[in-house]
């Protein structure tokens, strides 16, 4: 059973929380305050230019500066690539049980689903929806599993992510990666091979197709790897 906290106690805690807050956003704002300055300072700026900044006699210079501040922070929109870095990013929908996100299918994105493709074999506690980063990446030379694993350490893919990767870029993206694989979690029969989801390209379109590696099996130099980035 939760605990909910009655009314008055709500208001209690808040009350004690609250110095926290106030003295965490201080401590931030004063750090801000200071690299602002010195910068303004090291750029040529003087004092009193500065007091003039923070006066209505330049508010239209400071709007500049707070709107350049926050077009330089704010995340991109979703999905989107940055091709300097090489790096993906997209929403993932956790809710979304894997035989709903294959309910559509379209070949720019998955034209056909292995019957592996399932809940049931790729099982995922993960709730709700979440803007993830991350790159294929191609090592072009044969691993062990767990080597592999090691190499990225333990970012691999796993297929509600995948899925959602490959439907959030359409092709012509992604053709040059292909044979690209979600190797992050497999699924294994009673003769303990393991099954993993990848998608390679077919005709004119993309499909998602499973393969199954012997636990001695070791991957060759042709995979492509998912691999979620923590940058979020």
């Amino acid at each position: 059973m939760r605990f909910k906290p009655k009314d008055g106690e709500r208001q209690k805690m808040a009350s004690k929380n609250a110095p926290d807050l106030i003295v965490s956003g201080a401590g931030w704002l004063i750090q801000f305050v200071s690299k602002v300055s010195n910068g303004l300072i090291a750029s040529g700026y003087t004092k009193n230019d500065i007091h003039r900044l923070v006066t209505q006699q330049c508010e239209e210079e400071m709007n500049r500066g707070v709107t350049a501040f926050v077009n330089a922070i704010k995340r991109p929109p979703v999905p989107s690539y940055d091709p300097v870095i090489n790096l993906y990013r997209w929403l993932v929908n956790y809710d979304e049980t894997i035989a709903e996100k294959l309910k559509k299918l379209d070949p720019k994105t998955i034209g056909w689903a292995t019957d592996y493709a399932t809940d049931e074999k790729f099982p995922d506690s993960r709730k709700g929806m979440s803007i993830v980063t991350g790159k294929p990446i191609h090592f072009g030379n044969i691993m062990y599993h767990d080597r592999l694993e090691r190499e990225v350490n333990g970012r691999l893919s796993r297929p509600k992510e995948f899925i959602d990767f490959l439907k959030a870029f359409p092709r012509p993206a992604l053709d040059e990666h292909m044979p690209l694989t979600s190797a992050g979690q497999f699924w294994t029969n009673s003769l303990g091979n393991r099954y993993f989801l990848y998608s390679r390209l077919y005709d004119e379109g993309r499909r998602l197709d499973d393969l199954w590696m012997s636990p001695g099996d070791e991957w060759d130099a042709r995979w492509r790897f998912l691999v979620l980035c923590l940058c979020e």
